[in-house]
């Protein structure tokens, strides 16, 4: 109704010149939804793996007519198909071109936190390839924070934070992955990553792991536990592992990690101090916490701000 009062109020302003402009204007219109169409379609297809009638409907669209949304539809389809064209030895050259056009999307212009989440995925291992390491994290981060998420892209983020975090390195050490435990409830222990430190040529010099959340437990005993072998000890390599579990943190979306260590760990206490840990308090262990039933009665609680990328 909105268009035929447009067209009357043409027809009573300009004369019936004004049809060869509603015409055109039509026209116009009816091209645009093609172009969605084939945007829609191609994407589809790229899903459905049939990379070439997807770049055929991509090379009939004109993207610079399209409109923010289907213009972000468009990149994304664009990009993922140089990616799918030979994902096992893709050229140098072509992932620069998909990395770029990936880039170009305009994730708000997305529509659902779905699609949002499911191309901040797609954009964090192209980050991390590129050395952006904190662009990455921050992706994942936005990402996980999306509330309408499908449990498919969850379980897909989550997945995604396992593969990066099997990939925790500095030139002098990294962290080899040896599980990711799930919570468990019962004991009241908090999803954890375990990790063994290894020097730069594989040797083993200790071992350390993460844990995600916030609750009492973790108060008391930190987010990140670690031990370094007698042979290595002295050349901090548990604070350059704690370094590297920051990013690990960042990537779920952690503002502040707790790193606990008795009174009298004097190494580890200038450890936490290291890495940026401030003291919150020397607190005294409730009677019911497994360190005390273990026979410890305080703990120091470092508190280590991780400022979030932007």
């Amino acid at each position: 109704m909105a268009l035929l009062a447009i067209g009357l109020l043409c027809l009573w302003l300009l004369g019936w010149r004004s049809i060869w402009l509603l015409c055109a204007a039509g026209t116009l219109l009816f091209a645009q939804y093609i172009l969605y169409g084939f945007v829609g379609l191609a994407f589809w297809l790229t899903g459905a793996k049939k990379l070439a009638l997807s770049n055929f409907f991509l090379a009939l669209t004109f993207s610079p007519t399209l409109l923010p949304f289907r213009k972000a539809f468009y990149f994304w389809t664009k990009s993922m198909n140089l990616l799918c064209k030979n994902p096992k030895a893709i050229q140098k050259a072509e992932f620069e071109k998909a990395f770029a056009l990936a880039k170009k999307i305009n994730i708000d212009k997305l529509g659902t936190d779905n699609n949002r989440a499911m191309v901040l995925s797609f954009l964090a291992p192209m980050y991390y390839d590129t050395g952006d390491k904190e662009k990455a994290y921050d992706c994942i981060r936005q990402a996980q924070a999306l509330p309408n998420k499908k449990a498919k892209v969850e379980e897909g983020i989550n997945r995604l934070i396992g593969l990066l975090a099997s990939d925790l390195k500095s030139d002098e050490i990294f962290l080899k992955l040896n599980k990711i435990a799930e919570a468990d409830p019962e004991k009241g222990w908090s999803p954890y990553y375990d990790f063994t430190i290894c020097l730069a040529d594989g040797t083993e010099a200790g071992h350390c792991n993460f844990r995600l959340g916030y609750n009492e437990k973790l108060y008391y005993g930190g987010h990140i536990g670690y031990t370094v072998f007698e042979p290595y000890q002295g050349n901090h390599y548990a604070a350059k592992a704690c370094l590297l579990l920051f990013g690990l943190a960042r990537m779920h979306g952690m503002e502040y990690l707790y790193i606990t260590c008795t009174p009298e760990n004097a190494a580890s206490r200038k450890t936490c101090e290291r890495v940026g840990g401030v003291l919150e308090a020397i607190v005294d262990l409730p009677p019911d916490n497994d360190m005390y039933l273990a026979g410890e009665r305080q703990k120091c609680v470092y508190r280590v701000n991780l400022p979030l990328s932007t």
